[in-house]
């Protein structure tokens, strides 16, 4: 990708951005559910990669393939509006949705091994070229041009829709459960077996090592992750979580129908920006 403007999504969005919502599930619909029955379901991870499909995905206005594609309708509208101000060049937006899933802490090794704790490092707008005179009138136009045109998708897209209830209250289940703290006790005791100092709550390392310098952290990252994958407790805690989403799924289908519809409504009209078919005036 050629050198270009980097702008944060989450600087371009309303409110929640992309990250985690912390609600109460609505009317009660979420709670007491089981997972008995399920053990067939489980998540997929990919321990080099450290992605992680899970049953929701396919709900989530927060999985990569969405974000994708309306990261990419928004540099498609701000660089067309940049260059009808006589600014040619990419623009490239950050995304905040990092294809390793550490949820549960860190566990792809490889991941570990290359960033530490900290997980592989966003660009940052340095990375950009030089903006020259007029430039920064004309980009902050082309944002509110660009918030104005989305207004509405963004509107539904950072609320707390039932995907993000649903992801929300399966975690909590999952880290609740006898089962999950089980999982995270058994990767303790084994971080704890490498000389690594464990937070009170035994969930994960202690902050002391994001300070260190990066070989240090790099060294402790790597034996926690390792401990992550050769007890069991990563996969354990996502295929939990997995388990509750789809009894979560099952329970909420109408809600999650109208989502999904909402959903594909939104990214027909990123894939109309992005394709040229819708210019706005």
């Amino acid at each position: 990708m050629g050198a270009g403007v980097l702008i944060g999504v989450c600087s371009l969005l309303f409110s929640g951005c992309m990250a985690q919502v912390e609600i109460e599930s609505r009317g009660g619909d979420l709670e007491g559910v089981s997972i008995e029955g399920r053990e067939s379901v489980v998540a997929q991870l990919d321990f080099d990669t450290g992605a992680v499909q899970l049953p929701l995905d396919q709900f989530s206005a927060d999985a990569p393939e969405f974000t994708s594609r309306m990261t990419a309708a928004m540099e498609t509208l701000v660089q067309r509006c940049l260059v009808e101000r006589g600014f040619p060049g990419p623009v490239t937006i950050e995304s905040k949705v990092s294809e390793e899933g550490r949820t549960f802490g860190a566990w792809s090794v490889s991941k570990a091994a290359a960033f530490g704790f900290a997980g592989e490092p966003e660009r940052t707008a340095e990375d950009a070229v030089p903006r020259g005179a007029g430039y920064d009138e004309a980009f902050g136009s082309c944002l509110d041009d660009m918030r104005n045109s989305l207004r509405s998708e963004f509107s539904y897209t950072d609320a707390a829709n039932i995907d993000r209830q649903i992801s929300t209250a399966a975690y909590g289940l999952t880290v609740q459960s006898a089962a999950g703290k089980q999982a995270y006790e058994d990767r303790a005791l084994c971080a704890e077996s490498k000389g690594i100092v464990m937070d009170p709550d035994r969930i994960s390392a202690s902050v002391q090592y994001y300070e260190e310098a990066p070989d240090m952290q790099i060294r402790t990252a790597t034996a926690f992750a390792e401990c992550s994958v050769s007890t069991g407790a990563v996969q354990t805690l996502f295929d939990l979580m997995a388990r509750y989403q789809t009894a979560m799924i099952e329970r909420s289908a109408g809600a999650l129908s109208e989502h999904q519809k909402k959903l594909a409504e939104i990214s027909a009209r990123f894939d109309a920006i992005i394709s040229g078919a819708e210019v706005p005036e």
